[in-house]
């Protein structure tokens, strides 16, 4: 039998040729068109070597400045090993270290796959795991920049008078919402579409035709508080990190930050593009309507908000709901109304909500002050304004 193999030797080009193995006699036959060599049995050594010991090695003590060595391991059932004591020891050695690999290998095979299921089926856990090793630093660095992209071009309402009201309605809510990682910032954009939108480090916007459309304080609250539990349970950043795959998720999770501090330092933009899950939305409601409850807000007002958004939608905006409104980034609106007001059964058992001692219709006359100066007034909602009107 002739096994395809090679040899190393001086006399060849590169110290390395190939040529053809085979068992004369007693003795181990190696040829090429250049050289040949026989190595007596008696006394010869072999060992499996290189990736996962797939290639035998082949010398002789006595003729050490030669190395044979063949990937084809059918040599290893040739007779001439079973027929010599000493090398079929070796031989049923190598066998179980050959097993031995194997056995290594497809254990390893079982434990990444095995993980990599492990990780998928707990992908939230690990996730956040991940969220975790991002320094604060860096996720107010990548909000400050998205929200410095969204408001490009739009007329942000500085008003002191305005601010001033502002942080009056949101002092109860604010002080129920507030972590330490960041401070919120507040900014009224000039804008008819009913949308807020929470930006990772604390940046929170409320466009104009939100507030204008809504028709009380805890309305407007009751929406802030849902986007302020997405930036206290950082679902922006989940998002993110579950958009840069598992084994950066994975990599990250074990102390590797390299590869993720790509995505998060250059994902601001793509931070413009991401729409929330459903699960996302869910905590958002649930913890949103925590911080309400808590802070003596009623909660009814993030379910009345829901059905006036729901409400205002035309049919055009439901079939394109792909442009940046409240509806398109805070999908399944219908469930969570319905979700939500089985939660406000329970809740009104419990608390008794007085109304706040805030005029919300005098906050509503002075964003359409602001919004004068500006030809995109003439498109704002209507809303209240018969009863705002003096």
């Amino acid at each position: 039998m002739i096994y395809e193999g090679h040899a190393f030797h001086e006399s060849f080009s590169g110290g390395k040729a190939s040529g053809r193995i085979q068992f004369v006699g007693n003795s181990v036959h190696y040829e090429n068109d250049e050289k040949e060599v026989s190595l007596q049995l008696d006394g010869l050594k072999v060992e499996l070597g290189g990736a996962s010991n797939r290639i035998l090695f082949i010398s002789h003590p006595m003729n050490d400045e030669w190395k044979l060595f063949t990937s084809d391991l059918t040599i290893l059932n040739d007779l001439a090993f079973a027929n010599n004591h000493d090398l079929h020891k070796q031989v049923s050695k190598a066998n179980k270290s050959r097993k031995l690999a194997l056995i290594i290998a497809l254990t390893s095979v079982f434990l990444f796959f095995t993980s990599m299921a492990y990780a998928w089926f707990k992908k939230d856990s690990v996730i956040g795991a991940a969220v975790e090793q991002i320094p604060v630093e860096w996720e107010i660095q990548l909000g400050d920049s998205a929200f410095g992209q969204f408001t490009s071009g739009k007329r942000l309402l500085k008003d002191e008078k305005l601010e001033s009201q502002l942080g009056e309605l949101l002092a109860p809510l604010v002080k129920e919402a507030s972590n330490e990682r960041f401070e919120y910032k507040f900014h009224i954009v000039e804008d008819s579409t009913l949308n807020a939108a929470a930006f990772p480090g604390g940046n929170m916007i409320i466009h104009s035709g939100l507030i204008l459309k809504l028709q009380n304080s805890e309305q407007l609250l009751g929406v802030l508080a849902h986007e302020m539990a997405h930036v206290n349970r950082r679902h922006s950043m989940k998002t993110l990190v579950s958009n840069a795959g598992l084994y950066i998720v994975l990599d990250t999770v074990v102390g590797g930050f390299g590869a993720l501090s790509g995505v998060i330092l250059n994902g601001g933009s793509q931070l413009l593009l991401l729409k929330n899950s459903r699960s996302h939305e869910k905590d958002a409601d649930e913890i949103g309507w925590e911080y309400l409850v808590k802070g003596g807000i009623d909660p009814r007002g993030l379910i009345e908000s829901f059905k006036i958004m729901e409400e205002s939608l035309s049919d055009e905006m439901k079939e394109y709901s792909e442009n940046l409104d409240f509806l398109s980034t805070h999908p399944a609106l219908g469930d969570r109304v319905s979700y939500l007001e089985d939660k406000w059964e329970e809740t009104r058992k419990l608390y008794n909500f007085k109304p706040l001692n805030f005029d919300y219709e005098l906050f509503q006359k002075n964003v359409r002050k602001n919004l004068e100066e500006s030809p995109e007034s003439k498109s704002m909602p209507e809303g209240n304004e018969k009863e705002v009107k003096e």
